[in-house]
């Protein structure tokens, strides 16, 4: 409804969209009719696609005063791209406006979030950079979120006017309650406060000092398409009728926008021009000759004896060392027992041992043979490839290489080889850092996989299996949630000294059960979903 008064008002806007539901605004309330005249830049229902390195270019297009209105759809996006785009858009946009633009950020909590993790904190920093000082670069941002206490505080206090529907719960009724202690005349909080969670639907409260106004409204339908609608509540339509767009000119132009980026861009220039003085001096030392091809051999003969045997070498340690952690894990459910039985000794059975281990049969390593066999295989896991699987598939977001360290207690050496194995049988998938486990890698593990478990189940399931060190700074962090503790805090309520505590902050961080942030150190979200 706000962007529809704001078109009306001949008003030009930008939406950044997380949801995929901003693209009813082309087509009309019954979508039998056109609506507003903007651009939807990806998604399902796109004009044209748009690609997460293109964050600078789109920033460029929206900048120009001639460009049309447009909708960003993100959702197609993973969080990691979301970070690229918005970094470079919200970057480049701050930078390059000079008329005036509403900027929509649709789940704004999403781009300015209070707690951000690793490699979100450029995008946060630009976020708070557009709604600090954006005004004078002719930017109006509207932050619409649904959990105003995950918004960054240092976006929220820079709101001018509020716009609030109904909210229930105390955590974001308090970050709203902090904005209203600053701006609030003489009544107004406790009026607003005493209605806030119990207003109907459709109804809110606009909420201005510089204007002024504090009223609560009955906030007129939208007159263009609900794409939001949610599915079942409703009979789900698609609009048949959207408004016009130049398509064949919109591409000219973001073509022509690129072009002009590549142009003006230093480093594109440097590297034209190297590019080019490579060639004037190969032009200038090229002798006339005679290209004659010959092939060599890649690998001598010896080269192959060499290889072939260190890899029988290797076989046979590989194999040594799975059955050392077999034997491993015997003496550990040994002693378990012996502990649950009151210091009886309880005969295990293992498996038959062999005196000898079977000699590995000569393959050369490049042979098809053996890449097939490793690609094939879906037997049992041995000990060591199962410990680090199962850290992966507990996590279905992914883990890095040092967190697998940190919950497996595997050393460097042993965790990548672990991984290379997992990998090469299509156990793992690994994009970039993260690593996660494939549909095929929690089949291999088997029924007696079980994932971590949530809310009070996951943080009985952390305190029982942490060390003392982590267990009692953990617990100090769950008793404050969601408010922070700072480190000195920690040491005091704790007794550990700084270098004790840092490690073993370190280690929750690892294992993702705690996050960092400005005003001190909180437990993460998930412990209490």
């Amino acid at each position: 409804m706000f962007v529809e008064e704001l078109h009306a008002a001949g008003a030009r806007f930008c939406v950044c969209d997380p949801t995929d539901a901003w693209y009813g605004l082309k087509s009309s309330r019954d979508g039998k009719s056109p609506g507003i005249p903007c651009v939807v830049m990806g998604g399902e229902h796109g004009d044209v696609p748009l690609a997460s390195e293109s964050g600078e270019i789109i920033a460029d297009f929206a900048a120009d005063p001639t460009s049309p209105s447009c909708v960003l759809e993100l959702k197609q996006f993973t969080q990691g791209e979301i970070v690229r785009f918005m970094t470079a858009f919200l970057a480049r946009l701050y930078h390059k406006n000079t008329h005036p633009l509403h900027l929509v950020l649709d789940e704004a909590d999403q781009f300015a979030p209070q707690r951000p993790m690793p490699g979100e904190q450029a995008m946060l920093g630009a976020a708070q950079r557009v709604t600090k000082m954006g005004r004078n670069k002719g930017l109006h941002p509207i932050l619409i979120t649904q959990r105003p206490a995950t918004l960054s505080k240092n976006v929220l206090t820079q709101a001018g006017m509020l716009i609030s529907h109904a909210i229930t719960g105390p955590q974001d009724r308090k970050a709203i309650d902090d904005w209203i202690r600053a701006n609030a005349e003489e009544g107004e909080r406790e009026t607003f406060l005493a209605e806030l969670s119990g207003m109907p639907k459709g109804t809110a409260y606009f909420w201005s000092p510089d204007i002024p106004i504090f009223r609560k409204v009955a906030v007129r339908d939208r007159k263009t398409f609900d794409s939001s609608a949610t599915p079942g509540q409703t009979k789900r339509v698609e609009p048949k009728a959207l408004a016009d767009v130049d398509l064949d000119g919109l591409k000219k132009r973001i073509a022509a926008t690129i072009e002009k980026a590549k142009a003006d861009d230093p480093r594109e220039l440097r590297k034209q021009i190297a590019e080019l003085q490579r060639e004037l001096a190969a032009a200038k030392k090229r002798p006339e000759l005679i290209t004659q091809h010959v092939e060599v051999p890649v690998l001598s003969n010896d080269d192959r004896a060499v290889i072939e045997r260190l890899h029988r070498e290797a076989t046979t340690l590989t194999a040594s060392a799975d059955r050392m952690w077999e034997e491993v894990g015997l003496l550990v459910r040994r002693a378990e027992q012996y502990l649950e039985n009151g210091g009886a000794l309880v005969k295990v059975r293992s498996a038959q041992r062999r005196s000898n281990p079977p000699k590995p049969v000569p393959v050369p390593v490049s042979s098809p043979q053996m890449r097939s066999k490793n690609q094939k295989s879906n037997g049992s896991l041995p000990l060591g490839e199962r410990r680090v699987l199962t850290a992966i598939a507990q996590h279905r977001d992914g883990v890095t290489r040092e967190q697998l360290t940190v919950l497996t207690g595997y050393k460097r050496s042993s965790r990548d080889t672990y991984l290379q194995r997992l990998k090469e049988r299509g156990l793992i998938l690994i994009d970039g850092a993260e690593i996660i486990a494939s549909d095929r890698g929690v089949q291999a593990l088997g029924s007696d996989f079980e994932p971590l478990p949530t809310g009070d189940a996951l943080r009985a399931h952390w305190m029982e299996k942490l060390p003392e060190g982590e267990r009692r700074i953990l617990s100090v962090l769950v008793e404050s949630y969601p408010g922070s503790v700072s480190r000195d805090d920690l040491s005091e309520a704790t007794g550990y000294k700084r270098s004790s505590r840092d490690t073993y902050l370190q280690r929750l961080s690892a294992r993702r059960l705690v996050h960092s942030g400005f005003e001190g150190v909180i437990a993460s979200e998930e412990l209490f979903s």
